[in-house]
């Protein structure tokens, strides 16, 4: 599908040195703009070759396929993740090794090295304690200016993967709609596919930038631990358990809460798109007959209560 927009910019990425990467000054030219007047879409840049849906829905498409043979060879069910980390794998691996050194090296030398120039001032007051000192004060500016770098660099690489994951899977949809028959597109609801590209797949953005937590914080906290013990003693017992109970417990219970709630809102979700989708489709029907009032009040109805999450409906399509 060809888009009305034609984007004339380039991506300011494609040719930006080394320091501009480093420091995101490419990125600076558009908070600039929008500073001085308002954006409009047509100041945005081209997409960058390797982000394009075409290329991304072929490399989602390849390991789809691939899966699919897999299944049909052993008798199993396929599955979409295993596509999704056989097509990203490695971009989202990389990412995974600079959080990692990010997290596990240098994020914890920053406390480390600011113990040391502390106890510089518990010491005595000599040339080499004053050299020490000033090393000391160097280094933790380092690493603290380095955390800040490489923590945006992850965030927008594991951002970057997971924009690529949904916009892959965007275009697979939009090709698996293409080559349905007429008996498959009567059986597949118009709102279930809308709800599926503009909310669900959305997820991937949201997990993308957190999903290397669940390895990189085993490691981190008993490094961390140790580094505690070693200058408050007992007391990091108390500072563990009360991590525990809220990153575990308490989060735990959230997050499975959540969970089912989502599930909920799901599918009424899909229950309300259908609606104003078919309201849609036959506005002509509903101005001929007059049924303008009926299903306003169907409408709102369905507004309200699904907002409120009530399972049940307060009528049925017969009261209409």
């Amino acid at each position: 599908m060809d888009s009305k927009v034609v984007l004339k910019d380039k991506n300011p990425h494609d040719n930006a040195n080394i320091f501009s990467k480093i420091f995101l000054w490419w990125s600076f030219g558009v908070f600039r703009k929008g500073y001085k007047q308002g954006l409009t879409i047509e100041d945005l840049f081209q997409v960058r070759d390797g982000d394009h849906s075409g290329r991304l829905g072929d490399r989602l498409e390849e390991a789809w396929q691939k899966e699919l043979d897999n299944a049909r060879r052993n008798d199993v069910k396929p599955s979409l993740v295993k596509a999704m980390i056989r097509a990203f794998w490695l971009e989202y691996m990389l990412c995974g090794f600079l959080t990692g050194i990010l997290f596990i090296i240098v994020w914890p030398l920053v406390p480390f090295t600011l113990a040391l120039f502390i106890g510089y001032f518990s010491d005595e007051n000599t040339p080499e304690n004053y050299r020490n000192a000033h090393i000391h004060a160097f280094l933790m500016n380092l690493f603290s200016i380095s955390t800040c770098l490489m923590l945006n660099h992850a965030q927008l690489a594991q951002s970057c993967v997971g924009m690529r994951a949904r916009v892959a899977c965007c275009s697979l949809l939009y090709r698996k709609i293409l080559k349905l028959s007429h008996s498959g597109l009567g059986q597949t609801e118009p709102g279930q596919v809308i709800n599926l590209m503009s909310n669900d797949v959305n997820r991937f953005d949201i997990a993308a930038p957190y999903l290397h937590y669940l390895w990189v914080t085993p490691i981190v906290v008993p490094v961390v631990s140790y580094q505690l013990w070693q200058h408050v003693g007992l007391a990091t017992l108390a500072a563990l358990a009360v991590i525990f109970l809220q990153t575990v417990v308490v989060q735990a219970y959230l997050s499975n809460l959540q969970g089912k709630f989502r599930g909920k809102i799901a599918t009424r979700t899909d229950e309300r798109v259908k609606v104003m989708s078919e309201l849609v489709n036959g506005v002509q029907v509903i101005k001929m007959y007059a049924w303008e009032k009926p299903f306003e009040k169907l409408v709102d109805t369905l507004r309200r209560y699904y907002n409120k999450a009530v399972p049940n409906l307060p009528f049925t399509e017969n009261d209409f």
